[in-house]
């Protein structure tokens, strides 16, 4: 086989598409539609990502690709020119390969022509490159396969039509191998098994920035039975002897079973993979295989439903690649099991919970119980935790290896409550919050040293030791995972704030959650005093005496009018949302933040604090520190507030600050149960030894764009495709003028 004859016989192909009119209308057609339904919703959206454009090609391609390849052999047939190509001194192959590369270059070339969007949406946010690279590398083995099938199905016809409706119905099937419009009347096992030949799932894995083996043995085997077939039918015209025709036929079915047959089984084995993407968001990070590395012996025994739907099917496949990583990281002190959950009561008794989900099949409507859950066990000392059912595998690295840190962990780590000084007490405001930490860590009260309020140090001052406060003990801090202070109605010693400050400086990690403002319900009022927000004054943050309030997400309280209970709305109590930057996943999207203060935080240190919590842009502050529900909010000067912030401090601790500790009271974790998630989730994280948010940041959108200026707006709604026509255009006009030159010289000639 010569590659010089195969690029001869593309170029003439090439040649016929590219001079004619039709060809640019096509290409034309092709992006107008393609930039009209990725543009519609980019801006909706707010991330710089060409993802979704990706997505939207495979289903463009079903009327595309079989424009382009329904004459590759059915228009030969009908002129009647079919044998005079094979009578050429070019073999057969040579012959399909050359009609399939002119396919691929065009239809390559239309897709590349959208690269100015990927320059203009970059100048939004930053694009992840090399997820950009997947997505076109995705795209190019999609064509050569789609492009394969269309040439194949051409060499069955004469007729163009045909060819053409035909290779839709087929490209659009397999496209549509995982969805219920080919599962509806099938068995659950036998549409699972025809879910494997989409093309949408093997494209979309690609174009996520994944390159597995799986995916490559998938669009190779299509382009081999593509490639039999047709030189099935191409043979025939060429063979007289009907002998060597079957064994022609023979041979290629045989080999189509065979590459059938490592399709079946690739998908389920094969685990090669490359991660593409710049951040290497599907490769485990150091942190992972740091905790792998610690002593004890890990099992995780996965408990999953043979007969999911597609959806779930999905995760479990993700699922069992990130774990299939966690083995070979694990190496000897890592096993997983696989195992079926035909055990209701054991798996109750584990806490993994059932999920119902919906089955369409077989002419009826079904809804069926399924598990999808995890233990991870350490063997050594038989502690284990759970997850009851795996629904996001966004985090599932995070979920994984801090539930391996825990069991590997010998001790509960402890979490100190500072009491003693008028803070929220753990036995009367905090005891909903106390019984829940208790579950996973020890709680102790700790009383830190306070100043005497200025009446009782006038009354004592000629009793008083002048050098007591320097005697006052240091305090061991040293043994807590975290030290939550809330609300101190005093101020601590200075000897405290020493030890405090010691505590911080060695790793410690400090929850500080002051109240600034004191509420009296009585009155309708509250009284400010400023140096109960300076304690972290030193680290660049303070809580200012003010009330922070929020137009347009708040929460609603329950108010008596006459002979009715009613909801009424009151921006004081904000429903804080979950920053876009918070670096811990398991954070719940919102949270109730009652009669909350503004932070203050100096510029020098702004970079090192990550915002957890915010207002959304009509949040606002005020001195005005009434708290009636008929008081008046200023609408001016309105904006996002940080409302809780955290800093990784430079020895390995964690600062968190909020302007109010009632976010942990049991009257509002009554209300609002999703700050219990809230306090889980915070502790879970701050407490470990290790830096679990470096986890989090590879699966962080951090390209996300706010506040577009039309210019720019407008250089990706209008700009991008008029380049793209451009280009197209310059096509055109060089392979005119070079037409023109070519008919010229031969004229001379």
């Amino acid at each position: 086989m010569k590659i010089r004859n195969i690029l001869e016989l593309s170029i003439k192909d090439l040649k016929s598409l590219l001079d004619h009119i039709s060809g640019y209308i096509l290409i034309t057609v092709f992006l107008s539609v393609l930039y009209f339904f990725f543009l519609r919703a980019f801006f909706v959206v707010g991330i710089a990502s060409l993802r979704q454009m990706f997505t939207l090609i495979p289903w463009i391609m079903i009327v595309f690709v079989p424009a382009i390849t329904m004459g590759a052999f059915a228009q030969e047939k009908d002129k009647q020119t079919i044998e005079y190509l094979i009578t050429k001194p070019i073999s057969t192959f040579e012959l399909i390969f050359g009609k399939m590369l002119s396919g691929i270059i065009f239809l390559m070339v239309s897709v590349l022509l959208t690269l100015p969007l990927a320059f203009f949406v970059n100048n939004l946010g930053k694009l992840d490159w090399g997820e950009v690279f997947a997505g076109y590398l995705a795209i190019l083995l999609l064509i050569t396969a789609l492009v394969s099938i269309g040439v194949m199905i051409s060499s069955f016809f004469k007729n163009q039509i045909t060819a053409f409706l035909v290779s839709a119905v087929v490209i659009l099937i397999l496209m549509l191998a995982n969805s219920q419009f080919i599962s509806i009347n099938l068995p659950v096992n036998i549409a699972n098994l025809i879910a494997q030949f989409s093309l949408i799932d093997h494209f979309n894995s690609i174009a996520r920035g994944v390159l597995q083996i799986q995916d490559i043995v998938y669009f190779t085997i299509i382009l081999v039975i593509s490639t039999a077939i047709t030189y099935i039918n191409i043979a025939k015209i060429q063979l007289s002897n009907t002998k060597s025709i079957v064994r022609v036929a023979l041979l290629s079915i045989g080999i189509a079973l065979i590459l059938g047959s490592i399709i079946l089984y690739s998908t389920s084995f094969a685990t090669a993979r490359i991660d593409l993407t710049t951040s290497n968001k599907y490769t485990l990070t150091d942190v992972t295989k740091e905790v792998l590395n610690k002593n004890g012996k890990i099992k995780i025994e996965v408990y999953a439903s043979e007969n999911m739907p597609q959806q779930f099917q999905v995760v479990y496949d993700e699922l069992k690649n990130t774990l299939s990583d966690y083995d070979k990281l694990g190496g000897g002190n890592l096993t997983v099991e696989y195992k079926t959950p035909d055990d209701e009561q054991k798996l109750k008794d584990l806490g993994i919970q059932p999920v119902q989900f919906n089955v369409i099949g077989n002419d009826e409507y079904q809804v069926k119980q399924g598990y999808l859950g995890l233990v991870v066990r350490n063997e050594d000392n038989d502690k284990q935790e759970v997850i009851p059912f795996v629904q996001d595998v966004n985090t599932i690295e995070y979920d994984l290896t801090s539930l391996i840190n825990k069991v590997k962990t010998d001790e509960k780590p402890v979490i100190g409550i500072a009491q003693g000084n008028g803070e929220h007490s753990i036995y009367s405001d905090y005891t909903g919050f106390k019984q829940m930490l208790e579950t996973t860590y020890t709680v102790e009260s700790v009383a830190l040293g306070t100043k005497p309020n200025e009446a009782d140090d006038q009354e004592n001052s000629n009793k008083k030791d002048k050098n007591e406060e320097e005697k006052e003990p240091d305090y061991d801090l040293s043994k807590y995972s975290v030290l939550i202070i809330t609300a101190p109605k005093g101020q601590y010693s200075d000897k405290a704030k020493e030890n405090i400050k010691n505590y911080i400086d060695q790793g410690g990690s400090v929850v500080y959650l002051p109240e600034t403002t004191e509420i009296n319900q009585q009155l309708l009022t509250a009284t400010s005093d400023e140096e109960k927000g300076k304690l972290l004054e030193s680290y660049g943050i303070k809580v200012n005496p003010d009330m922070v309030y929020d137009l347009d997400s708040h929460e609603n309280v329950t108010v008596r009018q006459g002979l009715f209970v009613v909801q009424q709305p009151y921006p004081l109590w904000i429903h804080a949302m979950k920053s876009k930057s918070a670096p811990i996943p398991t954070l719940p999207d919102g949270v109730a933040v009652p009669w909350t203060s503004s932070l203050e935080i100096n510029d020098d240190v702004k970079d090192k604090w990550n915002v957890l919590y915010e207002t959304s842009d009509a949040g606002g502050k005020t001195t005005d520190l009434s708290i009636d529900l008929k008081r008046s909010y200023e609408n001016k000067d309105l904006g996002v507030l940080p409302l809780m912030v955290m800093e990784k401090t430079d020895q390995g601790g964690y600062l968190v600050v909020a302007g109010t500790g009632r976010i942990f009271t049991d009257e509002v974790l009554q209300g609002s149960p999703t700050n219990a998630v809230l306090g889980m989730a915070l502790m879970e994280h701050i407490s470990q030894s290790i830096n679990l948010s470096q986890i989090q940041a590879k699966s962080v959108i951090d390209n996300t764009f706010y506040n577009v200026s039309p210019k720019d707006k407008g250089m990706v709604k209008f700009m991008a495709p008029v380049m793209s026509i451009l280009l197209l255009g310059l096509i055109g006009v060089q392979r005119i003028v070079r037409k023109k030159r070519l008919v010229k010289r031969l004229s001379v000639k």
